[in-house]
C-alpha cells in the first residue's frame, strides 16, 4: 500500500509525468521543493511500507526506515541521472561521427563532380577540335566526295536495270518443261529470284506486303490430274465426275496430297512436296506485280481461267486456258490449290527466304488461286484461304507438286 495512503495533487502530477513519458519533474538542484522532491522519489522508486515487516520496501531491499528508503533511492536517482547524461554524450558523440562522415563524403562527391566537369571540359574542347578538322577535310574532299557518290548511285542504278531486264527475259521466256518418268507431273523450273507478296489494297489476311527472295525451284506446270494420280498412287477412288485422266484430281485433302508427294517421291527418287505459299505466288505472278498475271484488271480472265462464269459449274481439264508468263497453266481458277505452309490470319512474322510457314494453325493449311466456282476476285495471285481441317478435302480442291532442281 501507499505509504501516504490517498493520492495528492503533486503525486497525481508525478503519475501523468510518468504516463506521459515526460522529462523527470527534478532535474536540478534538489534542495528545492524537497517534499515534492521526497515524494517523485517515493512514486519514481515504488516506496512502500511492509505491515508485516513494519519496514520500508524498495524491490527487494528492505529498509529500517524512510530516510534511509529515500538515501536509497536518491542515489538510485543519481545513477539514472548519470546513466541518462552518458546515453546523451554518446548519442551526440554518434551524431558528431555521422556528420563528420557526411562531411567527408560530400567532399568527396564535390570533387568527383569537379573532376568531372573538368574531364568534360577537355573532352568539349578536343571535340570542337575533331569537328573542325573534319570539316576542313570534307571541304577539301567535297568535289571528290561527291563524285563517288553519283558513280556509286550510277553503279547501282545500273545494276538494277541490267536485273530487271535479265528477269524480264527470263519471264518473257517460258522454261524447259522437266520430266521424271513419263507418268510424272511436267515441271517448269523457276528461276531465283525477289517479289513483294500480299497485296496491300486488299484483305487483311494479303497483308502486310513483304520482300521475299526465293531460291529456283520446280514446280508442276498443270494441276495434278486423275491420270497421274492414278499412275503413282495404282488408284483413282478419290476422283469425281466424269471429266477423265486429264482433269485436276480434286476432292483431296491436304493430307491426301501429302500421300501423293511421298509416293511420288519413292517412285522417282526425287523428294517432291508441295510448293509453299511463297513460291506458289511466286509462281503464279511470274514477274508480274498487278492482281493477276496479265493485267490489274480481269477483263483477260476468261482466256486464262475457269471461274464462276464460264466453268458451267463444273471442273475442266487442265492446260485448255492460256498459260503465264512462264508457261503455268490454270494458276487462276479450275481448282484451289495445297501449299505447304500452315494457316496465318497475316503475314506479321511471315518467312522472307520463301520456306514454308510451318508454324501457326497447322489444323489448317493454305489454298491458293480460285476454283471454277469462284468469281474473279478470288482468282488473284495473292488471294489465299484456309479451307476446314487438314484432313479434309471438297470437289474444289486440288494441288501441283515441286522440288527443288
Amino acid at each position: 500500500m501507499s505509504l501516504y495512503g490517498k493520492p495528492s495533487p503533486i503525486n497525481k502530477l508525478i503519475e501523468g509525468s510518468l504516463k506521459n513519458q515526460a522529462p523527470p519533474l527534478f532535474n536540478g538542484p534538489r534542495d528545492i521543493a524537497l517534499t515534492a522532491y521526497q515524494l517523485y522519489l517515493i512514486k519514481q522508486f515504488k516506496i512502500e511500507r511492509s505491515e508485516i515487516l513494519e519496514k520500508f520496501v524498495i524491490g527487494d531491499n528492505v529498509f529500517d526506515d524512510l530516510p534511509s528508503a529515500l538515501a536509497e533511492a536518491d542515489a538510485r536517482y543519481e545513477h539514472q541521472l548519470a546513466a541518462a547524461d552518458a546515453r546523451r554524450i554518446k548519442k551526440l558523440a554518434a551524431l558528431a561521427i555521422e556528420d563528420t562522415r557526411v562531411q567527408a563524403a560530400l567532399a568527396i562527391e564535390a570533387m568527383r563532380v569537379q573532376t568531372m566537369e573538368i574531364e568534360a571540359k577537355a573532352l568539349n574542347s578536343q571535340l570542337e577540335k575533331n569537328r573542325k578538322k573534319t570539316k576542313e577535310q570534307i571541304k577539301r574532299a567535297s568535289p571528290w566526295v561527291a563524285l563517288g557518290v553519283f558513280l556509286l548511285v550510277c553503279l547501282v542504278a545500273w545494276n538494277d536495270y541490267i536485273e530487271d531486264q535479265r528477269m524480264q527475259l527470263v519471264w518473257s521466256t517460258p522454261a524447259p518443261v522437266v520430266k521424271d518418268c513419263p507418268d510424272c507431273p511436267a515441271m517448269v523450273k523457276m528461276p531465283a529470284g525477289s517479289f513483294e507478296m500480299g497485296s496491300g489494297n486488299s484483305t487483311s489476311v494479303e497483308q502486310p506486303t513483304h520482300r521475299v527472295s526465293v531460291a529456283s525451284f520446280l514446280i508442276g506446270r498443270t494441276e495434278v490430274t486423275q491420270g497421274e494420280w492414278a499412275a503413282v498412287t495404282g488408284d483413282n477412288l478419290l476422283a469425281v465426275g466424269k471429266c477423265g485422266d486429264d482433269c485436276p484430281m480434286a476432292n483431296v485433302s491436304w493430307i491426301d496430297a501429302q500421300n501423293f508427294v511421298s509416293k511420288l517421291s519413292e517412285k522417282t527418287g526425287k523428294q517432291y512436296r508441295l510448293p509453299s505459299e511463297a513460291e506458289w505466288e511466286y509462281a503464279a505472278r511470274a514477274g508480274s506485280s498487278t492482281k493477276w498475271s496479265f493485267g490489274e484488271t480481269y477483263k483477260l480472265i476468261d482466256s486464262y481461267g475457269w471461274y464462276k462464269s464460264n466453268s458451267q459449274g463444273k471442273v475442266h481439264p487442265v492446260a485448255q486456258k492460256r498459260a503465264n508468263a512462264v508457261g503455268l497453266y490454270d494458276m487462276h481458277g479450275n481448282v484451289w490449290e495445297w501449299t505447304q505452309d500452315c494457316w496465318n490470319t497475316n503475314y506479321s512474322g511471315a518467312p522472307s527466304n520463301g520456306s514454308a510457314w510451318t508454324s501457326g494453325d497447322c489444323t489448317w493449311h493454305v489454298l491458293r488461286g480460285g476454283s471454277w466456282a469462284d468469281d474473279p476476285i478470288y482468282l488473284t495471285s495473292a488471294y489465299r484461304i484456309s479451307n476446314f481441317y487438314a484432313n479434309k478435302g471438297t470437289g474444289s480442291n486440288g494441288f501441283r507438286v515441286a522440288r527443288m532442281p
